[in-house]
């Protein structure tokens, strides 16, 4: 799993280092350790807003589709925060990237993109949403995007790679607000927690931290603008 992706990076620039060759080899590799690390968050990105498909016929009894459980969502929602939102720090081996040329921020954003592309997809919300009337006690999509605000804004640093999170994630969300073929109320559940997140933004824009405070005003600018644009 995960463990063993960061003792592979450790030991990367030792392991790929061959006499008299450049490190074209250890980029290669650190590229399929990047790649395997986006394909375990795809994988567990698939319990949010998922369901199960048990093939049967039928004489066999049960369901044949069956809703992600609650818990199960939330945990996956919970590994995401510490894997994703969180800055994998293990993947930023300064060696790496002095020797291969690859740019950490760069690395970093386009991995949490990945998972915030499928995570707020309206593939997955309209899922979740039409969902709520079939699953008891259910997982619904104003207590998700409450969690996410928690993992990404409320918890959230404001580093460089925090910032980036936190502005790609205010972007998806403006996106799906002014999605206007949703005939759901996911367009109307999306612009109600921006404006919520628009107090929560003002309130931590009351800062010493000159670049955090300019980072919280350019979000709550850019939520204005897309919910009343003139």
């Amino acid at each position: 799993g995960v463990k063993n992706l960061q003792r592979i990076v450790e030991n990367l620039d030792k392991w790929t280092a061959t006499p008299n060759e450049d490190y074209e080899n250890l980029a290669t590799m650190y590229a399929q350790v990047t790649g395997q690390f986006r394909r375990y968050l795809g994988h567990v990105s698939k319990y949010i807003g998922g369901r199960y498909v048990t093939p049967k016929t039928a004489e066999q009894s049960g369901a044949i589709y069956e809703v992600v459980d609650k818990k199960d969502q939330k945990e996956a929602l919970t590994f995401l925060e510490n894997y994703a939102f969180k800055t994998p720090e293990w993947l930023l081996e300064k060696e790496i990237y002095s020797k291969t040329g690859k740019l950490p921020t760069k690395t970093v954003e386009d991995i949490q993109n990945g998972v915030l592309n499928r995570v707020l997809s309206p593939m997955v919300l309209q899922n979740m949403y039409q969902m709520e009337s079939v699953a008891d006690n259910g997982y619904t999509v104003i207590e998700y995007l409450s969690d996410m605000n928690n993992a990404i804004i409320n918890k959230g640093k404001t580093d460089i790679y925090g910032r980036n999170l936190q502005r790609n994630y205010v972007e998806n969300l403006i996106k799906l607000a002014n999605t206007k073929s949703d005939k759901s109320d996911v367009t109307a559940f999306v612009r109600g927690n921006l404006v919520n997140l628009v107090k929560d933004l003002k309130s931590k824009a009351n800062t010493s931290d000159l670049a955090a405070k300019y980072h919280y005003d350019d979000l709550v600018f850019r939520i204005e603008k897309a919910l009343d644009p003139k």
